[in-house]
């Protein structure tokens, strides 16, 4: 008996997610999907896989179409502060049963004229089943991950010396702490000092301004956004981006100007995001992505831990081609910097 022969899988609208998702993580959340919607015009589709007519998993992609002919689906496509987008299973399978429907679900989207498929995992351990076979190619990247306990005095003694003694250094030198609003001339301020920080490397921001404003705009009257601000003397010298739900908090963005280095402005608020987290009850702080050493050693100086999601990527011959003439293009414009 041949398993595929029962498995099916259609596409649902975004109004049904919810019929499937009783609890979704922060990532599936329908204001989340929506602020990434608003923010990058991407849409949303759900893609339902029954196994004799019952339903078992539930994945939900982003698409985009870009230079007219390729057509893009990522659980979660890059570039949109979504670490991953795991499916959601309704019903317990063993991990081969979900490599297989998670292979027949790329089919589907393939068959339907995708030209680039991406998904990324919570976790390496589905990934490293799948292995790198039918053209996937398979990922790990990393991040730092802050196991959250119920004491401040335990979340202290977890971080490193170098970064408790920046945290007293800000509140001898007087850095205060403001909380944001998410008003519109906030986040303009913090995009306007995040440019600064990208222009010393000649190059801008990777997420527009529409995607911040669209993120506090949907997240914010859910209680999901916190932005936090570090203020000497008036002025505000360090912003950190945050969102989070009943039981973690993700750091997506932060933006300083050279005194905060001084004052241990960005220390200080990095603590003040880990005493919001034990407060409030939440469970982790995954600081975000792993890649320049000099960033990589301030958030592990918090405690956090290297973790590694799972990535798979399937592209078709031709987005093969484009991508790499892409890439060769960005190339020629780097040296041409130079």
């Amino acid at each position: 008996m041949c398993v595929e022969n029962f498995i099916e899988t259609e596409v649902i609208d975004i109004t049904n997610y919810y019929d499937y998702i009783t609890y979704p993580d922060l990532f599936l959340h329908s204001s989340w999907l929506k602020a990434i919607e608003e923010g990058l015009g991407f849409k949303s589709i759900g893609l339902l896989t029954k196994f004799e007519e019952i339903p078992v998993c539930l994945s939900i992609f982003l698409t985009a179409q870009k230079a007219g002919a390729f057509r893009l689906a990522g659980a979660p496509l890059p570039g949109c502060f979504t670490p991953h987008l795991e499916p959601v299973w309704l019903k317990e399978v063993d991990d081969t049963f979900k490599v297989k429907i998670i292979e027949m679900q790329n089919r589907f989207l393939i068959k339907d004229g995708f030209s680039y498929i991406e998904r990324r995992f919570r976790d390496d351990l589905l990934v490293k089943k799948i292995g790198n076979k039918k053209g996937y190619e398979i990922k790990f990247p990393e991040t730092f991950i802050l196991e959250i306990k119920d004491d401040l005095d335990t979340m202290w003694k977890t971080m490193e010396g170098r970064s408790r003694n920046m945290v007293r250094k800000a509140e001898k030198k007087g850095v205060k702490l403001v909380k944001g609003e998410g008003n519109v001339s906030e986040i303009e301020m913090f995009y306007e000092m995040l440019k600064i920080v990208f222009a010393k490397s000649n190059s801008l921001p990777p997420h527009p301004l529409s995607l911040y404003k669209s993120i506090v705009k949907n997240l914010m009257p859910e209680n999901r956004v916190l932005i936090l601000s570090s203020v000497l003397n008036d002025e505000v010298i360090a912003m950190g981006f945050f969102i989070y739900d009943d039981s973690e908090i993700h750091f997506l963005s932060g933006a300083s100007l050279p005194e905060a280095y001084k004052t241990g402005a960005n220390n200080f608020i990095q603590w003040n995001v880990i005493k919001f987290a034990v407060n409030h009850g939440l469970k982790l702080y995954d600081l975000g992505g792993k890649g320049i050493p000099s960033i990589d050693k301030f958030k592990a100086s918090f405690g956090g831990k290297s973790h590694k999601y799972g990535k798979i990527v399937w592209r078709s011959k031709k987005a093969l081609i484009a991508e790499k003439i892409y890439r060769n293009i960005l190339s020629f414009k780097s040296k041409l910097k130079v």
